[in-house]
């Protein structure tokens, strides 16, 4: 039964009432409006303290068994404002590792199995919220997909060596999260046996992690990446970077003593000025790297990237073809790679840093992803739209219009309010391979099942192009064969 709210929220669910739920579990109390009903911060996993903040995820069976409060948002891993456009609000509280769940509430007492979507937000694996108005799940809870978003440990706690402590304990975080879906996404409506994994940024790049660890074999069916990346850490250089950072932050070791005696937010901010710390790849999740193990996934995956990424400053100077080339060989790409790259440009293409870094991060993972996804179908995509206020279509910005929560007041302050229907397809194509269909796209390169620009017709990807080669596994690929 629904009853008058009793605290301050904002945005849509200012005017929300508060429900009840039963769930295996225990009861819980939630928000509902419009049909949509929200659970926040339900925890999946204990509280990632004392010795178990670098521990591996202790799994709760029973996380709330005398009644939890699920109307307010959980304590968010990230500590500090990161300064970006997107609002990811910071909470603070122990209880960081946590669900929110958006469901149809006409079906959460009726047996209903709906598809589900389960979101990682991006951030670097150093920052990010699974809340805020970008990731709201109200409008796929509308036309009938249960959506969870989950929160991770990031910078230090989830993804630095920690001498003595499991490798990739954030991404250990999403494999629980998904058992918790297993587990409990019932008790919401949400069919166990229907679940997307999606993400951007760094959440795309935890989606094509989870697809190349068997760890996560049967936690999902699908899958969509929206601007990953495939940055990853070998062992040995995980462990170098951890002995750099301890060196920075005045610590004597790489010890979970050392460690655990720095603030999480003092961690962050200074992974902040760093290149971002990825999956560590060599070892038991990833014995022979993410590209090659995700040559061996035949999971249905939808991936693809922004025309812009990274080109914040439309004024950035254009690089010599030299100053290109450093750039390329500082990120591990090949003299004869950077000179094909450089050559295939063409004559007056714009060549700025940010545009460099744009097509070696992001765009070119997709031409990768393609070239190792030898079963299982691959749908690519190329978000062209920029916002009249930006003039360009930069990271990010496709977000909202994925979640179909683009007239959101802090998406419209963004984006402007002049979203084009064939842009706002996204939301829709998103329903679509969600709830089990295949995107219907034009045939495209014969390396994906179709192809599909959202916004003005321009160059697609290059779709042989060099950069994807810096992406060779530096581990055993015949580990996984």
């Amino acid at each position: 039964m629904a009853m008058t709210l009793t605290h301050t929220d904002d945005g849509f669910w200012t005017t929300a009432s508060v429900i009840g739920r039963r769930t295996r579990g225990g009861s819980v109390r939630g928000l509902e409006r419009e049909g949509v009903a929200v659970f926040r911060g339900l925890p999946f996993a204990a509280a990632p303290v004392g010795e178990l903040r670098f521990a591996a995820p202790r799994r709760c069976r029973v996380p709330h068994p005398d009644g939890f409060d699920a109307t307010r948002w959980g304590a968010t891993p990230q500590r500090r404002d990161p300064g970006f456009d997107i609002p990811e609000p910071v909470v603070p509280g122990n209880d960081t590792l946590n669900v929110n769940v958006f469901a149809p509430v006409a079906t959460l007492d009726a047996g209903a199995q709906h598809p589900v979507l389960v979101w990682i937000h991006g951030g670097g694996y150093r920052s990010g919220s699974a809340i805020g108005g970008w990731y709201d799940g109200r409008a796929f809870a509308q036309r009938g997909i249960v959506v969870v978003s989950i929160s991770y440990r990031l910078a230090v706690d989830g993804f630095v060596h920690i001498d003595g402590s499991p490798e990739n304990r954030g991404v250990l975080d999403w494999i629980a999260a998904l058992e918790w879906v297993q587990e409990f996404i019932a008790d919401f409506g949400g069919d166990p046996g229907r679940v997307t994994i999606a993400g951007q940024s760094a959440g795309g790049g935890a989606v094509l992690a989870l697809l190349a660890t068997r760890r996560a074999d049967g936690l999902f069916q699908r899958a969509w990446s929206l601007s990953g990346v495939l940055e990853s850490d070998p062992v040995d250089q995980a462990r170098s970077r951890a002995m750099e950072l301890a060196g920075m932050l005045g610590l004597p070791d790489c010890s979970a003593e050392s460690f655990g005696a720095v603030a999480d937010a003092v961690g962050q901010q200074v992974l902040a000025t760093l290149a971002p710390f990825g999956p560590v790849v060599g070892e038991e999740l990833f014995p022979s790297g993410i590209p090659a193990g995700l040559a061996q996934s035949r999971v249905p995956l939808v991936l693809g990237a922004t025309a812009d990424e990274m080109q914040w400053d439309a004024e950035s100077p254009a690089l010599s073809p030299d100053a290109v080339g450093e750039l390329l060989a500082g990120a591990g790409v090949s003299s004869v790679d950077a000179t094909q790259f450089i050559n295939g440009l063409g004559a007056g293409a714009e060549t700025s840093r940010q545009r460099v870094i744009s097509e070696l991060w992001f765009r070119s993972t997709i031409t990768e992803v393609l070239d190792r996804r030898e079963s299982g179908r691959s749908f690519a995509y190329d978000y062209r739209w920029a916002p009249a206020a930006i003039g360009r279509s930069l990271h990010c910005n496709e977000i909202p219009v994925f979640f179909g929560v683009q007239d959101d007041p802090s998406v419209v302050r963004v984006l402007g309010n002049e979203i084009p229907e064939d842009v706002r397809a996204l939301h829709d194509d998103a329903v679509r391979f969600i709830r089990g269909e295949d995107p219907k796209w034009l045939t495209g390169p014969v390396r994906a099942s179709g192809f599909r620009v959202y916004g003005p017709p321009g160059d697609n990807f290059r779709l042989s192009s060099p950069l994807a080669n810096r992406w060779q596994s530096p581990v055993n690929e015949e580990a996984d064969a």
